[in-house]
């Protein structure tokens, strides 16, 4: 376990207990510290690399992702419409339709066939040898490997970085932005999306209503917990050009409907949910384009 007090961003020491992230994580013994300088939030302590290796097993993957229920339906048909949008923008970004792309924590795999789809030259890597196998298994034209970020080696360097639920995983962020630097051409482009965590209208609405998170992967598998503040003072702070921050929603509220509640009474509810967090610039993700000065 890492038992951390200073802020990885501006190296203050000075930090405080978060009790509203601690309530909506459903945290007993570990807390959220929280940097007041530049709003960066951490588990305390969190898990080492070896060990979140063993936490990101088969039952992590299957209990988020796998199988065939109507809501994880929906979060693929989500998932794929604002991949391909995302990737039509890079491509906008970037001039280049055959530029080359690093999906890292490619997961399942549905990013990197989006991208395939589009012209671009995807390679996908994920910490998961299980992962890694169905992705194989389903997808035999594509480039995966199984392997951590830091220990992804290759002659060539690529155009763009893509992480999608990723960063807030890191236990190092400035040893992962480092990497992320290593690995990308002059004038490269970093696209990321992070869970606004916290400060989204789910969580504010899962506070009021009084039902905390139920599962111990959602409690756990962040370090840290990034906000439009911190990530974009971190990016600028470290050599990037932020090009584009989007405050946004599209699926949260019946992947993530409270506890035991009717799946459908939230569906129904879910589009006045939904403006109002557009309204308030509540939702549930941050899309960062940023490009390496």
């Amino acid at each position: 376990m890492i038992y951390l007090r200073k802020c990885v961003i501006c190296g203050n020491e000075t930090s405080s207990e978060d009790n509203f992230a601690k309530y909506i994580l459903n945290l007993e013994k570990e807390k959220i510290l929280v940097c007041k300088a530049c709003d960066l939030r951490w588990l305390y302590p969190f898990m080492s690399d070896d060990e979140y290796k063993n936490f990101y097993s088969q039952g992590y993957f299957d209990e988020l992702y796998s199988g065939e229920t109507f809501d994880k339906r929906l979060s693929a048909i989500s998932d794929e419409f604002y991949f391909k949008r995302r990737i039509r923008n890079i491509i906008k970004i970037k001039q280049r339709r055959k530029a080359s792309i690093l999906d890292v924590g490619c997961g399942y795999g549905l990013f990197i066939r989006c991208a395939k789809d589009l012209g671009l030259n995807p390679v996908g890597i994920d910490i998961s040898e299980y992962v890694i196998s169905k992705v194989r298994a389903k997808y035999d034209d594509l480039n995966v490997v199984a392997c951590s970020f830091f220990d992804f080696h290759t002659e060539t360097k690529f155009d763009v970085i893509h992480m999608n639920h990723v960063f807030e995983h890191f236990t190092d962020p400035v040893r992962a932005l480092s990497k992320i630097k290593s690995l990308l051409n002059q004038g490269g482009l970093l696209v990321m999306e992070i869970p606004n965590q916290f400060k989204n209208i789910y969580d504010i609405l899962r506070y009021i209503i009084k039902v905390p998170v139920q599962s111990k992967f959602f409690s756990l598998q962040h370090p840290f917990f990034w906000s439009e503040k911190s990530i974009k003072k971190f990016l600028s702070d470290n050599g990037f050009e932020i090009l584009k921050v989007k405050v946004y929603d599209r699926k949260d509220f019946w992947i993530r409907k409270p506890g035991d509640f009717d799946g459908f009474i939230f569906r129904v509810v879910k589009l006045p949910v939904a403006l109002l967090a557009y309204i308030l610039g509540r939702g549930a993700n941050i899309e960062i384009f940023a490009e390496l000065k």
